[in-house]
């Protein structure tokens, strides 16, 4: 830039200038729609040196061999939500894990339907007993936060939801009939 032009610029500003512009070129780094590997098709000696092979073969995963962090079906954990989640099968994926308090209710009462929520009487996202939990639907709890407020005694608070779903029943046969 300096011989050509005059200007002293270092890499920082033209990658911010690039960044600022969206100046990306053709070279994104990515594959493109019917780009093919190199190494589509091949075995590893036809495309490794035999340091390689062997330096990439010491780092991958061997079969049966259990990472240190896994944990068996049945582990309960705390995540930074603050809900219990339990391990209830094992694979791939993110559906091995399941919050406990669905859980529970899944368990004693079958599967909770679209549209609604299980919630904790008493406000204890760690209190996942049965007698603790309550099934309400969505509009039913928007209902209840809005004109009562939960709290955390937990007779209190059925009484809010139950008056809340009475009041979201009246409202569609009100809304049917008139």
């Amino acid at each position: 830039m300096y011989q050509t032009f005059g200007i002293r610029i270092t890499a920082d500003q033209c990658k911010t200038w690039r960044t600022n512009h969206k100046f990306f070129g053709s070279q994104t780094g990515r594959f493109q729609k019917g780009m093919e590997p190199i190494n589509k098709g091949k075995r590893w000696d036809e495309f490794m040196s035999p340091e390689a092979q062997k330096r990439s073969r010491t780092t991958c995963f061997k079969k049966g061999i259990i990472p240190k962090n896994s944990r068996p079906i049945g582990s309960i954990l705390q995540r930074d939500d603050g809900y219990l989640w339990i391990k209830i099968r094992d694979g791939s994926g993110r559906h091995n894990w399941k919050q406990l308090h669905r859980y529970v209710w899944e368990k004693a009462n079958g599967e909770i339907p679209a549209k609604y929520k299980i919630v904790f009487l008493d406000g204890n996202t760690t209190n996942c007993s049965l007698n603790n939990l309550m099934m309400v639907s969505y509009r039913a709890l928007a209902i209840a936060n809005h004109k009562y407020g939960l709290i955390d005694d937990p007779e209190i608070n059925f009484t809010i939801l139950k008056t809340a779903e009475l009041e979201s029943t009246l409202t569609d046969k009100q809304g049917r009939e008139g």
